[in-house]
């Protein structure tokens, strides 16, 4: 079994690492960007095609090697890996407040209780709107892990340093500038 195999994302997760793939690869070769829902089909099947054994021969599903966007999935998948573990640990600390305020309504709701199980003034805490988060800015450190984590996996993909640059920057790119 591959190491490649490791970095098969969650199901609940290809959607963000196509997504990510698809604004680094519109910097990297965005003439590939028409065979990215194809390739991640694929890839998302069998990401084993990337071993380096295989780098010169024909991709396991007919792609041949000189396409980035294989290498762009791999590429993105730890990256999406890592933004969502900054992202639940910034949403812990964001949502720590509502939950308080949540369970203080729960301690309320059981003090107003009527006689008969009805409750005076209960609020429902699902029923709560949460609004959407401000945005989440990464820092230059998270930046350069980012950055760091392609290029490695890059590397690891057997790309050589050039392209393995260019997909490093890409990535870091794509989850630094905005289209606003």
């Amino acid at each position: 079994m591959s190491a490649h195999r490791d970095l098969r994302p969650d199901p609940a997760d290809r959607p963000l690492v196509v997504a990510l793939a698809r604004i680094a690869l519109a910097e990297a070769a965005p003439d590939e960007l028409p065979l990215l829902d194809d390739v991640a089909a694929e890839f998302f099947a069998e990401p084993d095609v990337l071993d380096k054994r295989q780098h010169e021969e024909m991709l396991g599903f007919g792609i041949e090697t000189g396409l980035l966007a294989p290498y762009v999935l791999a590429i993105a998948t730890p990256v999406v890996s890592y933004l969502l573990s900054i992202v639940a640990d910034a949403a812990k600390t964001e949502a720590r407040p509502l939950i308080e305020r949540w369970v203080r309504q729960v301690f309320r709701t059981h003090r107003r209780e009527r006689p008969h199980g009805s409750q005076a003034g209960a609020t429902d805490p699902s029923a709560a709107v949460v609004t959407e988060p401000d945005g989440l800015t990464l820092t230059a450190d998270q930046a350069r892990r980012i950055r760091q984590i392609s290029l490695e996996h890059a590397e690891s993909l057997g790309l050589g340093p050039q392209q393995a640059r260019l997909l490093a920057d890409a990535m870091v790119g794509s989850v630094l500038i905005t289209g606003d």
